[in-house]
């Protein structure tokens, strides 16, 4: 009965050598598994951060662009026309104050009336002075001619150049010059644009053989 009992305890004790460490083996193993989840539970909601953070900022990038596009637009804008007004003053016994003085404004105008190119009207300008266009006619020289490139389907660099042709070839007024362009383009199966592209070789010929507007 005493070796029974003896047998019983020492397989107790054995059992309970090995099964206790292995129990706290497991144990262990689940505290790592945890801990591993726990780890990388947190790295995945960094990651969701930072996702959030990178989509906050390239919003807040997009918005600030947004706002400050129109700025920068205006910017280049103010550059180009002082630049043309620069141009502009090369052909006139003034400087660019008194240019910008003088012309600024009702250039302005004249683009905003009509609806032409800001950027283009200046160097409409800067061309017909440079055809002979007196300064105190250039304004009302080139309201026409932006007048005649809204209805030649043209713009008004190709209409300055179209007119100040007819006019130097022919000797006729700007308004005469003006009519017959625009009387060509509507039975000539043709527009102030195509005219204008090569006007001032043919004004020429003409000339030389005498042929009239």
């Amino acid at each position: 009965m005493a070796v029974k009992k003896f047998g019983a305890f020492m397989r107790l004790s054995m059992n309970d050598g090995v099964t206790r460490p292995a129990k706290r083996a497991e144990k262990s193993l689940r505290g790592v598994n945890k801990a591993a989840l726990g780890a990388t539970g947190g790295m995945q909601a960094f990651n969701k951060r930072m996702r959030g953070m990178r989509r906050r900022g390239m919003g807040n990038m997009l918005r600030g662009a947004m706002i400050l596009a129109p700025g920068v637009m205006l910017a280049k804008s103010a550059m180009t026309w002082e630049k043309g007004l620069a141009k502009i003053s090369t052909m006139t016994e003034g400087g660019v104050a008194e240019i910008r003085k003088k012309l600024s404004n009702p250039l302005m105008n004249i683009a905003s009336d009509i609806g032409v190119d800001l950027d283009k009207i200046s160097e409409a300008t800067y061309q017909a002075l440079s055809a002979g266009i007196p300064e105190d006619k250039v304004l009302g020289f080139v309201r026409k001619a932006s007048k005649l490139a809204v209805g030649g389907h043209t713009d008004v660099i190709t209409s300055v150049d179209a007119l100040s042709s007819s006019m130097n070839a022919w000797g006729v007024t700007a308004d005469r010059a003006m009519e017959m362009l625009s009387f060509a383009q509507k039975f000539g199966k043709t527009t102030v644009g195509q005219i204008g592209q090569s006007i001032g070789q043919v004004s020429k010929l003409a000339d030389t053989l005498n042929v009239s507007m």
